[in-house]
């Protein structure tokens, strides 16, 4: 929600963010992710202005589901 709030990114965007996503380009912080509006459903990579309190917020979601992590790659490797 606070990266949904300082960002302007839509929900299918935000899912392509993650912790390396926030940078400081030139003294503004930037999210970069990929979109796909307006390019007939094929990602492209663009870059978001937000807040600071962004980066927190990405970082703070990816250590909450750290502990899930192994679970979905196991699960994952076994559907291949």
């Amino acid at each position: 929600m606070v990266v949904l709030a300082f960002s302007g990114a839509r929900i299918g965007e935000l899912l392509s963010f993650s912790k390396e996503s926030y940078q400081i380009k030139e003294e503004v912080p930037v999210l970069q992710g990929e979109t796909t509006k307006g390019m007939g459903g094929r990602p492209k990579f663009e870059t978001w202005q937000t807040h600071p309190i962004a980066q927190d917020a990405l970082e703070l979601a990816h250590d909450m589901v750290a502990f899930l992590r192994p679970f979905y790659r196991k699960k994952m490797n076994k559907m291949k």
